[in-house]
């Protein structure tokens, strides 16, 4: 931004006066607006909608990088649409107001933490109580020590998204499948325990289930998860074949998996 800076209008000695600085309270309306004209304009389709939307959310960024409104966009930018080494030059360039907030230093390890975890790296072990016996505990390398590939649904209860992708696609997977991979549910950021446990009579999940608890240092961070549902496919030896959000991101190299 500009030096001199007086309320929203700048006007530095013996230089014409800058264009007006957009406070957070007008940006949070304009931007209020452009996101109702995209999601009102039926034409677009979903890419060219997630295209639209990015690019005016980097925007709104760049006009408030020095106020809380630009945390917000730096937050969303660095949650799942920026890779590592972009949220990591942002940051460095950033305002104080950004490098020393917990939620975008938290997006940064995510950031990091999912590049550690991409197709062809090694998974990373996530141990909890098995949800149906919270005496026993239970984790991801016991379950591929049956040799078979494992299909890891990071999930929650309240998850309307998690539960759609229950309910409708990994039974009928579970079903195919059976005998060649395994599925482990981990459930991540509950509010309490009695939510999932009420879920879990609810939902048809007849795969094992881990719990992991709330949001607080939760073991999912490993993974760089910051969205759920999340899904990591894990060879039988342990490499990560695939991840995404949906079954569909997976399903082409669990499909060759179980062929092998």
């Amino acid at each position: 931004m500009l030096a001199c800076v007086a309320g929203l209008w700048t006007a530095c000695s013996e230089q014409k006066a800058a264009a007006p600085v957009e406070s957070v309270e007008e940006g949070k309306a304009a931007l209020q607006a452009q996101l109702e004209a995209l999601q009102a304009d039926s034409t677009m389709t979903e890419d060219a909608f997630e295209k639209a939307y990015y690019q005016l959310i980097e925007e709104t960024y760049q006009k408030h990088m020095h106020d809380s409104l630009g945390l917000e966009m730096f937050c969303e930018l660095a949650a799942e649409h920026w890779d590592f080494q972009t949220v990591k030059q942002h940051m460095e360039a950033a305002d104080t107001l950004v490098q020393n907030n917990d939620r975008s230093q938290r997006y940064l390890m995510l950031a990091e933490n999912r590049e550690k975890t991409v197709a062809g790296t090694a998974y990373v072990n996530i141990e909890g109580q098995n949800i149906r016996n919270l005496d026993e505990q239970m984790s991801i390398e016991g379950v591929l020590a049956e040799g078979k590939p494992v299909l890891v649904d990071f999930f929650a209860s309240w998850c309307p998204p998690c539960r759609k992708a229950i309910k409708t696609e990994l039974p009928e997977l579970a079903k195919k499948y059976e005998g060649k991979m395994s599925i482990l549910g981990i459930d991540v950021w509950e509010n309490k325990l009695e939510d999932i446990q009420k879920a879990m009579g609810e939902l048809p999940i007849t795969w094992r289930v881990i719990y992991t608890g709330g949001r607080e240092n939760s073991p999912a961070y490993a993974y760089g998860v910051s969205s759920i549902p999340t899904m990591v496919l894990l060879g039988a030896d342990g490499t990560i074949l695939a991840r995404g959000h949906a079954l569909s991101d997976v399903l082409p190299a669990l499909e060759k998996a179980v062929a092998e």
